[in-house]
């Protein structure tokens, strides 16, 4: 799911905005933002950077979410190998 996400914010980037020379370039931002690291040696246009930081904020949503339903299949798969 992540990396559709990371994708489909590429692909806006890219053919939407052609805020990118390539799909490659826009692509690297895109998981470099999505995982709030940042890649300080790009930026997207002025009237587009709050748009970066919102998919940053996604990404820390959806890694969150990630972790606590990986948490809660383990829950769930101890108990049910418990007598």
């Amino acid at each position: 799911g992540h990396v559709l996400q990371v994708t489909m914010w590429a692909v806006l980037y890219f053919y939407d905005w052609g805020a990118f020379k390539s799909f490659g370039t826009a692509l690297y931002f895109s998981l470099a933002n999505f995982t709030t690291l940042g890649a300080s040696e790009l930026s997207l246009p002025p009237q587009h950077r709050m748009i970066g930081a919102f998919e940053a904020a996604a990404g820390m949503m959806m890694f969150g979410w990630s972790t606590a339903l990986l948490v809660a299949v383990v829950v769930r798969t101890d108990r049910r190998a418990r007598p």
